[in-house]
């Protein structure tokens, strides 16, 4: 009697303990399943922003420090060219244009430029060109014995001959007040062919003013 009561109750122990790891095995899978990772969200169609560009600025404002025009349009070219005069195709660096006058000597150029302003002033071009020559500088004080002069409403010009030991220059600077810039007008050659091209040469600058060969002081 006490045995079977033995066997009768050893028997229930293992059904016990069979339900509670059931039990413990259910509650571990349903916490397991409650910490699954959440899936990746889905690509987004949203195109990426591009950067914003900057806004230029407008247009009349200026952009740095940008240089002066050095030359005007040749269609602005206010001078009168001699018939016999030889205009030389092509552009050269500074110069508005280039003509060649036939001589005895052989061609001899002559270069036209303009620029804003004086340019440093009469005093200072004049010495550069003396330098061109190999001349020393001059003073103020000799100025006025180096240059003469012509004048016309809105515009004060001057010429100046600068003796080289191999060859003269001869240059006219014409100095426009409405426009306030300077054109120069130059020709390089051995004295005699300066003395005979000189008067063409001073006239052309001249038209530039609106003169002609002998009008204006």
């Amino acid at each position: 009697m006490h045995n079977a009561a033995r066997i009768r109750g050893s028997g229930r122990l293992p059904r016990t303990a069979s339900l509670a790891a059931a039990i413990a095995l259910w509650v571990v899978g349903g916490l397991a399943g409650c910490e699954r990772p959440e899936p990746p969200p889905a690509p987004s169609n949203t195109t990426p922003t591009a950067p914003v560009p900057e806004t230029p600025p407008p247009a009349d404002q200026p952009q740095g420090d940008a240089p002066a025009p050095e030359q005007a349009p040749a269609a602005a070219a206010p001078w009168t060219v001699p018939e016999r005069w030889v205009t030389v195709p092509g552009e050269r660096p500074m110069r508005l244009a280039t003509f060649e006058i036939p001589d005895e000597a052989g061609p001899i150029e002559v270069a036209v430029t303009q620029f804003p302003g004086r340019v440093g002033g009469e005093l200072a071009n004049i010495n550069r060109w003396r330098g061109q020559m190999g001349l020393p500088a001059a003073a103020e004080a000799e100025l006025k014995d180096l240059v003469d002069r012509f004048e016309a409403p809105g515009y004060d010009a001057y010429i100046a001959r600068i003796a080289g030991a191999e060859a003269h220059m001869l240059a006219v600077g014409v100095y426009e007040a409405a426009a306030d810039r300077t054109w120069f007008v130059r020709a390089t050659a051995p004295a005699d062919a300066i003395d005979r091209v000189g008067p063409e040469v001073t006239a052309f600058a001249r038209s530039i003013a609106g003169l002609g060969a002998e009008e204006g002081g």
